[in-house]
C-alpha cells in the first residue's frame, strides 16, 4: 500500500505546466553561470534613527506578495508614512482574513496564487513591491532541495511580478541559507535574473537583533533599483529591550511546562546546541526543534506578537 503523502511533501512535489517551464529554465541558466563572486553591499556607519524622511508627504505606492498579515504594511502604520496597497497576495485563507481585518483594500486587489497573478495592468502604478518566498527549500532545517522542491521556484514567479509592474524599488526577502545552497550557484541565478530586468541590485544579510528585536533572526535582504543608487545598508542600533520586557505577570498555567518539558529544556546537549534556552536577553530564532522559556513557561502568541512590534490591537485572525 503507498504511502499517503505529508501536506509538506505535496508541496515539495507540486507539478505543473508552469512549474516544469520554470525548472527547465533555471536548470539551462545553470550550466551557463560564469561563476564570478557576488559581494554583498556595505553597511553604513551613518546613524539613521533620528534622520527624517526626505519626502513626508508623498504616498508610496505599495505592492506585495507572500504578503502574510502584512508585515511591511504594518511597519507603514507604525513610521505614520502616507502610503496606498495596490495589491496583495497569499494563498492562505487565514493570512487573507487577518490582512483585510487591518488593512484598506478592495477584493479586486488580492490575489490568492502569485502562480496565477498576472500584474500587467498594475505596470508603473507600483512604487515599493515586496515580497519573500517560501525559504523552506534553502533553509538550513530544512531538505535544502532548492530548485527541486516546488516551493523553491517561487522566487521566480517575484522576478516576473517585478518584470510586469516594473516598481522603482523592490525588496526580496529570504533566509540567509540561500547565498551558500549548492555552492553559491542558486544565489547567482536568482541576482543575474535581478539584475537582468534593469535593477540595481544591493543585498546584505541582516540580523533582527541588530535593529531593535530582541530574537537572534539572520535574513538576506536584496533590494533592487530602477535607477543607479548610492545605497547602504544600515548601521546597526542598540537594543533596547529584552525578551524579559514583553512577558506578562499573570499567565494561565497551561504555559507552564510539564517535567518531561524541563529536562528537554535543561539538557546540556539541547542548550549547547541552542536548541532551547532558558530566560535568555534575546530569544532564538524559532525553529521547530527550538524552545525558547522564560521562569518555566513558554512563549504566548501575545508575547511573540509584541516583541516584533506589533501591538496587541492587530486583529489577528489566523488561530481563531
Amino acid at each position: 500500500m503507498q504511502k499517503k503523502m505529508t501536506e509538506v511533501e505535496k508541496s515539495i512535489h507540486e507539478e505543473s505546466d508552469k512549474i516544469n517551464m520554470v525548472k527547465k529554465i533555471i536548470k539551462e541558466r545553470s550550466s551557463v553561470i560564469d561563476n564570478s563572486e557576488i559581494v554583498p553591499e556595505e553597511i553604513s556607519t551613518d546613524v539613521w534613527k533620528d534622520k527624517q524622511f526626505s519626502c513626508p508627504n508623498n504616498t508610496v505606492r505599495l505592492g506585495t506578495v507572500f504578503s502574510g498579515i502584512g508585515a511591511i504594511e504594518h511597519a507603514f502604520q507604525r513610521l505614520k508614512l502616507k502610503h496606498k496597497i495596490v495589491f496583495a497576495c497569499d494563498i492562505d485563507a487565514n493570512c487573507k482574513k487577518s490582512y483585510f481585518a487591518n488593512y484598506e483594500i478592495d477584493e479586486k486587489d488580492w490575489f490568492n496564487d502569485i502562480r496565477e497573478f498576472n500584474a500587467t495592468k498594475y505596470k508603473g502604478k507600483v512604487d515599493f513591491l515586496v515580497g519573500g518566498a517560501p525559504c523552506q527549500a534553502f533553509s538550513m532545517v530544512g531538505k535544502r532541495l532548492g530548485f527541486e522542491d516546488a516551493r523553491g521556484t517561487l522566487f521566480y514567479e517575484f522576478a516576473r511580478i517585478v518584470k510586469e509592474t516594473q516598481p522603482k524599488i523592490f525588496l526580496f526577502e529570504n533566509v540567509k541559507g540561500l547565498l551558500n545552497h549548492d555552492g553559491g550557484r542558486t544565489w547567482h541565478i536568482i541576482y543575474d535574473i535581478f539584475k537582468e530586468l534593469g535593477y540595481d541590485v544591493h543585498f546584505q544579510v541582516l540580523n533582527s537583533k541588530d535593529y531593535g528585536i530582541p530574537q537572534n533572526r539572520e535574513r538576506l535582504y536584496c533590494l533592487g533599483f530602477r535607477q543607479k543608487t548610492q545605497f547602504k545598508f544600515p548601521a546597526p542600533i542598540e537594543l533596547e529591550y529584552r525578551m524579559y520586557d514583553f512577558l506578562e505577570d499573570y499567565v494561565d498555567t497551561k504555559y507552564f511546562l510539564k517535567e518531561k518539558g524541563i529536562k528537554f529544556v535543561t539538557s546540556r546537549k539541547n542548550r549547547e546546541k541552542s536548541y532551547t534556552q532558558v530566560n535568555g536577553d534575546i530569544a532564538l530564532c524559532q525553529k521547530r526543534n527550538q524552545l525558547n522559556i522564560y521562569y518555566k513557561r513558554k512563549l504566548q502568541q501575545e508575547n511573540v506578537i509584541l516583541f516584533q512590534k506589533i501591538p496587541l490591537y492587530f486583529k489577528n485572525e489566523i488561530q481563531r
